[in-house]
């Protein structure tokens, strides 16, 4: 899995996971997430619909 360094990126892996499924190293990359983008309100959108998604 490549990295994600671009807020643009984030959609598409967003959409990715919850298309084929969220794994067990899902939540800890979404927390991840979180910190790098956490000034970005369109990446933190995008990483809610994760959230929602999720078991």
């Amino acid at each position: 899995m490549p990295g994600v360094d671009d807020p643009d990126a984030l959609t598409a892996w967003v959409d990715l996971h919850l298309r084929f499924g969220i794994t067990p190293h899902t939540p800890a990359a979404v927390t991840t997430l979180k910190i790098r983008f956490g000034a970005d309100a369109h990446a933190l959108a995008q990483l809610a619909r994760l959230d929602a998604g999720a078991p």
